[in-house]
Parts: C-alpha cells; structure tokens; sequence
C-alpha cells in the first residue's frame, strides 16, 4: 500500500511539470507556422433575394403552386495559412468558398432555381491567448476581397427556359473569436466563430453592363453579412530558410 501511494505521489508530482513543458512548446506561435482547412456554416441576410422570392412565390402561389424557400444561409470553407508574430499575436492569409442557393418544383413540371457560389480572399490579425496545458483561445478580425462565383436564376418548364446570371464583389470584413485544442506538438483541432459583413451593393447582369435595381430604383443588393462557424484542423510547423 505504501508503494502503490509512493508511485502515485511521484505521478502526481512528474505530471504537471512535463506537461507545463509540453505546453510551452504547442502553445508558442512565435515564429511558428500554420496551414489549415476548416468547414462551416453562416446564415446569410439576402433581404433583396428573398423579396424576389416573395414576388416571383406570390405569383407561384396564385396558381396552386408552392413556394420557394428562402435563402437563409449556407455551407462555406476555408483554406488558411498563418504565422506567429509573436507569442500572442498571429497574422495570416485565407481563401474561402461560400454557397448560397435555393430550388424549388412550385408547380408540376415548373423548376426555379438561385445558385450564388461566391468566394472571399483577405488577411487577418488574432490575439492568442494559451490556457492551461493544450488549449488555445484566439480573437480577432480579417478584411477580404467577396467576390460572386456567376450567380444564377433559373426557371423551366417544358415550353421554355429562363436564365439570368449575375455578378459583383465587394470588400467584406470580419470578426471572429475561437479555440484550439493541440492534439500533440504539431497538429489541433480548432472551432471559431464570428460575424461578416459582405454586402454587394452593386450587381450587374453578365454582361457587366447593366445594373440590377429594386421596384423603388434602389440598387439590388446580395448581402452574404451574418454569423458564421467553422471548425477544423491545424498543422503547426517550423520554417527555418
């Protein structure tokens, strides 16, 4: 029994200060790199897409049919590379992909469709903040180029077909706050979330020559600003050139 309570002193006594070491290495970002991939979600606010929706719906409707659902928002990822500037503080370079999209069979043997793929390309600066052992809390913000993929809108029927497709960009801009949790000394699992701002304000047919406007003369807009989430994983490197 004194043996087995001896051992178990010594554990408790050996524990803490391997993993204070271990510790001080995963969690130093200074001058250590990162490349990672991450996988979400945002909603989206798309108040001039849906207002379309209502009216292009109401006339479905009118005639038995159902309506199309709003776009409320939709699946996005992000390939990412960083580097520690210094113990607390990271920059880093993302290239992003977001999609937005609705379809709908209102009617027998009618189709309608909005497809908008859009992508975002920026720079972001976090604070880095180490807790406790493997843990790892981040914040920060980020300004992209969000630009349309060829957005397009659609309807079929077995007499015709219509389609519009559309484009712009815009520059977005984002916060967001999160969390790492190192698996060993190169590789975490990460979680984060945050708000963009990525209003369009002007679209443009695909021509690019003209302007898409409101009933009221406003310009039509397609707002990808809201909530977002993205989880994934890191691989933490050392560079030495």
């Amino acid at each position: 029994m004194k043996k087995i309570i001896l051992t178990l002193l010594f554990a408790v006594w050996a524990i803490p200060g391997s993993a204070h070491a271990y510790a001080d290495y995963v969690n130093s970002v200074a001058q250590r790199y990162c490349a990672y991939v991450n996988f979400g979600y945002g909603s989206y606010a798309m108040n001039d897409i849906n207002d379309f929706l209502d009216l292009s719906n109401s006339s479905f409707v009118a005639f038995g049919g159902t309506p199309t659902p709003k776009i409320v928002g939709g699946l996005n990822f992000m390939l990412g590379a960083a580097y520690g500037i210094s113990d607390y503080m990271i920059a880093g370079f993302e290239y992003g992909g977001l999609v937005a999209q609705t379809e709908n069979q209102p009617l027998p043997e009618v189709t309608q469709g909005i497809d908008i793929p859009a992508v975002e390309v920026g720079f972001f600066l976090k604070l880095a903040l180490p807790m406790q052992n493997i843990f790892l809390l981040t914040m920060g913000a980020g300004m992209y180029h969000f630009s349309l993929l060829d957005g397009i809108y659609e309807v079929e029927d077995p007499a015709t077909y219509f389609s519009e497709t559309f484009s712009g960009s815009t520059l977005a801009y984002k916060v967001m706050g999160g969390g790492e949790v190192f698996l060993n000394e190169n590789f975490s699992l990460s979680a984060d979330i945050g708000y963009r701002i990525a209003n369009i304000s002007e679209i443009t047919d695909a021509s690019e020559s003209v302007i898409w406007t409101n009933q009221d003369g406003s310009n039509f807009t397609i707002d990808f600003s809201g909530l977002f989430w993205q989880a994934g994983i890191k691989y933490y490197f050392d560079l030495h050139l």
